[in-house]
């Protein structure tokens, strides 16, 4: 695929995305529905496009969330006055677009031409994809601030130059700016920066690391000013995290995402504020504290509907204005080709030989175990893990060929690796039975 070609599919497949938008309708008036985060997005990034001082002005959703998708949304509504949620989903829908052209660049730059384009396909038309692009919530975003550094990786991933580690430093600062998902990104990133070229001298491998963190803390840093002047502290970026930790861990957490019990809040504690924050988060820690069984326990239920390819999804009831039975249907269709995806992702990625886009993707999928565990679990919080499972469901594909020849050889190199494959596929169905028998009988 050629980039002239590249560039015409790419409009293709956000035309697809513009007609689902327009065909779906507008949503009804915001301000008297309860449709969760799609219009906090929407109606901060309204007030932010007409009064750029609401930036400065504490106790609001600017602060409580991380401001990287305000951001975006608000420049594109500057363009069109009294923008509409749908002007909001077309911009939601171009940066799928583009992260559609970024995969494809990031398995083209790895050598695997064929890859390539079954990649951009798989995210162009996989249901799954189709419809959270036409959602306005932040993942999208993030996922084209990391897909943009594992692409500039990709142009020289076993010896990176500075140039490469400063961009890469920019790109995943504001990851950190979009979702706080990214908290172990700066780690991950520096740490595989370190020893991308273990033939370099120290030095050279830790002036690459360097360039990554100034780069990395100057696009922090106008936010933690910002931070500074309205609440007086730098730290944290943004104040859902305590939140999300009570969520998931109280008396009364399911292991999905459940507003926590705040009947003893203190009525000085305003919402949204970094004592907000702090409250929760103390209450959830107590909670660990005194609970370990419990904690370890919920810890299971939250992969458990970590993995669960939600194949009843609230959200297209709430973005689209289509009759129920449609609204189901879609919800289905979007919950199979996500499981399918989850599958034949997790099984390639057992299969694939290691190579620096390998480890960098369990690396990323570890880390997102881990805080799921800890935190809460939602299916929402896998869409990026989806991106990064696409290149491995690809080489499946691709591959099947000589894998089959592999295992039936004598001396076959992935035959050992079918216990693995066979316990990991047994969990998602083992959970996938489980989330489903709970929200069967709720």
């Amino acid at each position: 695929m050629n980039y002239s070609t590249l560039i015409f599919f790419s409009i293709v497949v956000g035309l697809l995305r513009v007609s689902l938008i327009l065909f779906s309708g507008d949503p009804t008036d915001p301000r008297t529905s309860d449709t969760g985060d799609h219009f906090v997005y929407h109606l901060a990034a309204q007030m932010l496009s007409k009064d750029s001082s609401s930036w400065f002005k504490a106790g609001g959703e600017l602060g409580y969330r991380a401001p990287g998708n305000f951001v975006y949304l608000s420049g594109v509504y500057s363009l069109f006055p009294n923008a509409s949620f749908q002007i909001g989903q077309i911009a939601t829908a171009v940066v799928g677009v583009l992260n559609c052209a970024l995969m494809f660049f990031l398995v083209n730059n790895t050598g695997q031409n064929k890859s390539a384009s079954l990649v951009f396909w798989t995210r162009g038309l996989l249901p799954c994809f189709i419809i959270t692009d036409t959602f306005v919530l932040s993942e999208p975003l993030f996922a084209t601030f990391l897909l943009g550094a594992l692409v500039v990786l990709s142009l020289r991933p076993t010896a990176p130059t500075r140039i490469q580690s400063a961009v890469v430093g920019i790109l995943i600062g504001c990851c950190m700016l979009t979702r706080e998902a990214a908290v172990l990104y700066p780690v991950i990133f520096a740490g595989y920066l370190y020893v991308a070229s273990r033939s370099e001298s120290r030095a050279t491998r830790a002036w690459r690391v360097t360039w990554f963190a100034v780069c990395f803390l100057l696009v922090l840093m106008p936010w933690m000013y910002r931070n500074a002047v309205v609440v007086g502290k730098i730290l944290p970026l943004s104040y859902t995290a305590g939140v999300n930790l009570h969520i998931g861990n109280n008396a009364h957490a399911t292991g999905k995402f459940v507003s926590p019990p705040e009947d003893d809040l203190p009525q000085s504690i305003k919402w949204g504020t970094p004592e907000y924050e702090s409250w929760h988060r103390t209450k959830a820690l107590a909670f660990i504290v005194e609970h370990p069984s419990q904690f370890l326990l919920l810890g299971v239920k939250k992969l458990a509907w970590f993995v669960w390819p939600r194949f009843i999804r609230e959200d297209i009831r709430v973005v689209y204005q289509f009759p129920k039975h449609w609204a189901l249907a879609l919800s289905i269709i979007s919950g199979v080709s996500s499981a399918c995806l989850l599958l034949a992702g997790s099984i390639g990625f057992i299969l694939r030989k290691p190579d620096w886009l390998w480890w960098i993707t369990g690396a990323l999928v570890s880390s997102a175990i881990v805080i799921t565990f800890v935190v809460v679990g939602s299916p929402r919080y896998r869409d990026i893990l989806d991106y990064l499972l696409i290149p491995n469901a690809a080489f499946l594909v691709c591959q099947w060929r000589s894998l089959w020849a592999d295992l039936m050889s004598e001396e076959s190199t992935i035959r050992p690796k079918l216990w693995m494959i066979v316990l990991v596929v047994s969990f998602f169905i083992g959970c996938w039975a489980w989330v489903g028998s709970m929200m069967m009988f709720s």
